[in-house]
């Protein structure tokens, strides 16, 4: 068996407190790993890490966070431990992100043309007229029309799907082994949605990257991922083939989001919720940090943190409850 091409150890990751206080830990001992040409969808609810973990991975966290520990093997090497100096070739050329927001991710005062280019000619050498070239057929790729037009256009003259076109063709600039796409459909309507989605899966049978989609959609997540990891303050706490994960949830965490989804059996008026909000990552409660909304809780649960276990050959949970 090949080794695969991304593998996270036990990764922890923690902003530095306020005014001389301890540090927060917001990722706490994730791991995972990832094959060549595999779709993985991370999911939760808002500030379960997810983004963190994304920004983790090519070391391009925000201003006072760091990594206490763990290990990113990718291609054999872990970027954990590389120089920044080494680190500059990964990204962009070997890891590509599709950030959040490209109204924000995307340069106001730079062409299309200019954006798109910019990667071959820092990464591969590329000269204006080659990298203008690759930039024309990578706006082709992403189906937008009239791809000759659009280099010399704006972000502003362009719709949110366009603009979300765009960033991924900036991202698939230099060919990368894996794509990180960080909530990519957030600001697109359903329609728009079901399209760009299936473009990134056409772009993945073409290219043959690997894909890590990080989403809060469930929906998205059973349309094109292979497997799926499920967060919540800062840990793993199930992950497994989609398909099985979404028919089967192991953890109550997995099992709440899926009962809090609409269904045409819905009853008006009776939409089931998790209640209270998820926990501050500085002051998590003892043992599981669900078990305050956990609707399976008992006491053991209120004291002891239970790890992530194998159940069957391809499935993981952190609950007590798998070992009644």
């Amino acid at each position: 068996m090949t080794a695969p091409l991304l593998q996270v150890e036990g990764l922890t990751v923690a902003y530095a407190g306020k005014r001389g206080k301890a540090m927060v830990t917001v990722l706490n001992g994730v791991s995972f790993s990832l094959d060549s040409g595999e779709t993985l969808g991370i999911v939760g609810e808002s500030g379960c890490g997810k983004s963190t973990l994304a920004a983790a991975l090519t070391r391009l966290m925000a201003p006072g966070a760091s990594i206490l520990a763990g290990s990113v093997l990718f291609e054999g090497s872990d970027l954990v431990r590389l120089p920044e100096s080494a680190m500059r070739p990964i990204r962009g050329k070997r890891i590509a992100t599709i950030l959040q927001d490209p109204l924000h991710s995307l340069n106001p005062l730079l062409s299309i043309g200019t954006q798109i280019a910019e990667a071959p000619i820092a990464h591969d050498g590329f000269s204006r007229a080659q990298a203008w070239d690759r930039a024309r057929d990578l706006v082709a790729a992403v189906r937008i029309a009239n791809p000759e037009a659009r280099l010399r256009e704006y972000p502003h003259q362009m719709s949110g799907g366009m603009r979300q076109r765009i960033a991924g063709a900036i991202a698939l600039s230099c060919a990368p082994r894996l794509l990180i796409a960080d909530e990519p459909t957030t600001a697109l309507d359903p329609t728009v949605q079901v399209q760009y989605l299936q473009l990134l899966k056409d772009l993945q049978r073409e290219h043959g990257f690997a894909l890590i989609l990080i989403t809060h959609d469930l929906g998205v997540v059973a349309r094109v991922c292979d497997r799926t990891a499920v967060m919540y303050a800062g840990r793993l706490v199930e992950q497994g083939p989609t398909a099985q994960t979404l028919r089967e949830p192991l953890h109550p965490y997995t099992r709440a989001l899926l009962g809090s989804i609409p269904t045409m059996s819905t009853v008006a008026g009776r939409l089931r919720t998790i209640p209270n909000q998820p926990p501050d990552p500085a002051k998590l409660p003892s043992g599981c940090a669900f078990h305050p909304r956990c609707s399976d809780v008992f006491e053991r649960c209120r004291f002891e943190m239970p790890p992530l276990a194998r159940i069957g050959e391809q499935r993981e949970s952190a609950c007590w409850l798998n070992e009644r």
